[in-house]
């Protein structure tokens, strides 16, 4: 058995202490060790929640543009077509807040000048890039009425410009 003078004990913090108390009376190392593990497994456990959390939220933050825009298409009754290009041109261009394309026509035809200059025609998967008849047949259903070139947002939207 351990024994400890009382300046040594003295100096001993309260767990220390009680470890030392409980060795003194004939207690067994597995039993520190499974009290131990628990307190280990509490700690790990509390930081996985926490960490599950804080991911669940930013994935939320997310995940809420693309469900908003997923949203719009379908308000929209477009063709799976037309919302096939729409989220492939989302995607491609990284968009934040996808549904911004929808806001007017010229947002939208910004969009698609600089889709295809960024994307262009060339590549292996040029074929499921809509070509300008495409981009024009849902340009028309997503703003009809309007010709193209006409509306000019450019003063009210904080999109970058090419100039003209």
């Amino acid at each position: 058995m351990l024994t400890l003078s009382l300046s040594t004990f003295a100096q001993l913090t309260p767990v220390q202490r009680s470890v030392s108390d409980h060795f003194q009376k004939g207690g067994s190392a597995g039993t520190v060790m499974g009290v131990l593990l628990v307190l280990g497994l509490v700690v790990w456990l509390a930081f996985y929640l926490t960490g599950r959390r804080q991911r669940s939220q930013s994935m939320d933050r997310e995940s809420n543009h693309t469900r908003l825009f997923e949203e719009l298409l379908n308000a929209l009754e477009l063709s799976a077509t037309h919302r096939h290009q729409l989220e492939l041109m989302a995607g491609d261009l990284d968009l934040e807040h996808p549904a911004v394309m929808l806001l007017s026509p010229t947002i939208f035809d910004r969009l698609v000048t600089q889709w295809r200059r960024t994307i262009g025609r060339s590549g292996p998967d040029a074929p499921t890039r809509p070509g300008p008849s495409l981009t024009s047949e849902i340009r028309g259903r997503l703003f009809p009425n309007t010709l193209a070139g006409f509306v000019d947002s450019r003063h009210w939207v904080g999109l970058d410009h090419d100039a003209d």
